[in-house]
């Protein structure tokens, strides 16, 4: 299963992009689930959408914590004391180019 969380604000396109990555996988022929976690709907505010693609059947429904893949569209969350939770060390490497990661 190939795990995938991206983070940015309401009117980013996160939930979008979750969906469009999710809509790709099934017409490849896979599994696909894609959601969205967010407090009040309004833009600007912190959003989480969730990704998850498998050649079998997927049947979990709860946040990924540990993602394969990690977007993050708005560098604020991502800064130190901010709302990304990254995953273990080495799962995922930082673009090392972007000065807020």
């Amino acid at each position: 299963m190939f795990e995938v969380r991206i983070h940015g604000r309401g009117g980013q396109g996160v939930v979008t992009g979750a969906e469009m990555l999710s809509i790709a996988a099934f017409l490849g022929g896979r599994h696909a689930q894609a959601f969205p976690s967010f407090g009040s709907e309004r833009t600007g505010a912190p959003v989480v959408a969730f990704c998850r693609m498998d050649d079998k059947e997927i049947r979990l429904r709860e946040p990924i914590m540990e993602p394969d893949a990690l977007i993050i569209q708005d560098p604020h969350p991502a800064e130190p004391g901010g709302s990304v939770q990254w995953p273990e060390k080495g799962r995922f490497h930082p673009d090392q180019h972007h000065p807020h990661l």
